[in-house]
Order: C-alpha cells, then sequence, then structure tokens
C-alpha cells in the first residue's frame, strides 16, 4: 500500500513540474527596452533566426540587444552564442514569466486528483482486508 501511495504523489508531482508554469508572451520593442524585471526572452529576427537569452545574460545599450544565450539551429539543436542583434532587426521578441495563477490551480488540482486516487487505494485496501477477515471466521 505505500508504494501505491508513494507512486500517486510523485506522478502528480512529475506533472506538475513538466508543466512548468511559466508563459511565453509576445512583447513589444519598447516593451523589452523599458522592462524594469528582466526575464528570459526568445528573439526570432526577419531572417529568421532564433536566439534564447536567459533574464541576466542579456541588456539593451541605446538600438542594440547585447547578450550570452543560444541560436536556435532547428527544434532540437543549440549552439551558444554571444554577440549583438539590432533591435531594429527583430521580428518577434517572447517574454517568458512565471504565471503564479496558473501554478496555484494546478498545484490545488493536483493535490485534490492525489489525495482523492490515495483515499480510493486506501479504501479498497481496507475492503480487500475486511473481505480477508470474514472468509478466515
Amino acid at each position: 500500500m505505500v508504494k501505491k501511495i508513494i507512486s500517486v504523489v510523485l506522478i502528480p508531482i512529475l506533472l506538475l513540474q513538466l508543466s512548468s508554469c511559466y508563459s511565453m508572451s509576445g512583447i513589444s520593442h519598447e516593451e523589452l527596452i523599458s522592462q524594469q524585471e528582466k526575464s528570459d526572452i526568445r528573439i526570432t529576427t526577419f531572417l529568421g533566426e532564433t536566439f534564447e537569452f536567459s533574464s541576466f545574460e542579456y541588456y539593451i545599450k541605446s538600438d542594440t540587444l547585447i547578450g550570452v544565450g543560444e541560436k536556435r539551429l532547428d527544434v532540437h539543436n543549440t549552439t551558444p552564442f554571444s554577440g549583438k542583434i539590432a533591435i531594429s532587426d527583430i521580428e518577434f521578441i517572447g517574454s517568458r514569466k512565471f504565471n503564479i495563477g496558473t501554478t496555484c490551480l494546478a498545484a490545488i488540482g493536483i493535490s485534490l486528483l492525489t489525495l482523492t486516487i490515495a483515499l480510493f487505494i486506501a479504501v479498497h485496501d481496507l475492503n480487500e482486508n475486511f473481505k480477508g477477515c470474514n472468509q478466515r471466521s
């Protein structure tokens, strides 16, 4: 029974980790330049190149983004990037931020699901034990 309950608890925690309650939303050039709190960003240029930077690995100087990150070669491959990208060359900016609302809802939902499954397992095991006691009598 303990193994079942451990599984019931660990699987939902894994799901919460995999769902990673972050959201990527598009921001304008002006928002990128004036943002107070930096976030992870994904840049796509007009040439179709995609770059990803962690929150503290880039900065804006006049009309240029300067940073250290990764350049996406395809869906599965990246290469290290260190350099400059002119703001005027950027077609899309995606900002990745933590979403507390989604995280709370996911955590509550997973907790309720875990408790429900654990309760069903406990009731089933008690029922099986009770049947075993009645058969021995």
